[in-house]
């Protein structure tokens, strides 16, 4: 018994609706806590710097390219800002993820780590535990402070790309105290 193109299309058609549906449907029930899994480890990985969350900064005042940001303290009472910053990176497919700790009182830069991949080429290695120059630089002295990872240019400018912007929303958080 042969089977009309019609009814073939047509089968295969609902079947990928359903499938869409039900994925969405799984979706629905996982992103909230992929969310929450993902700020736990920011949250973590923050703790290991002695940073402590303390408040979450409305989106609405969040530049283009930051992801989220955060006012902290440090286990020595001092008051810093948190960005999450994406920059892009030619050889890695999604946004490289930097997440930049800087002083409240004056901007300089207290630690910085990412969340992912960073680079290709086998060249993660070298940017694990480099400061890459720039701790308690600020944005007048970072453009002398900063050394790239040899052989590793695009990765290192995703870097100094991120900490331009973590700049920026500093400078648009420091404005916005000033109103």
């Amino acid at each position: 018994m042969k089977k009309h193109p019609v009814y073939i299309i047509s089968f295969l058609t609902i079947l990928g609706i359903i499938c869409a549906l039900l994925l969405s449907l799984v979706n629905l029930f996982t992103a909230p806590y992929i969310e929450l899994n993902s700020k736990k480890e920011l949250k973590d990985k923050l703790e290991q710097y002695g940073v402590t969350l303390d408040k979450i900064i409305d989106e609405d005042k969040n530049i283009e390219k930051v992801k989220a940001s955060y006012e902290g303290s440090l286990e020595d009472k001092k008051k810093c800002y948190v960005f999450e910053v994406e920059a892009n990176h030619s050889f890695v497919a999604k946004p490289v993820s930097v997440v930049v700790v800087l002083d409240k009182e004056n901007g300089t830069i207290i630690t910085f780590f990412t969340q992912g991949d960073i680079a290709s080429g086998g060249y993660d290695a070298n940017f694990k535990d480099n400061s890459l120059g720039v701790i308690g630089s600020n944005e007048k002295n970072f453009d002398s402070s900063f050394k790239p990872v040899s052989g590793a240019s695009y990765t290192s400018n995703a870097f100094k790309d991120a900490f331009k912007i973590a700049f920026d929303q500093y400078q648009e958080m420091v404005g916005e105290q000033d109103d």
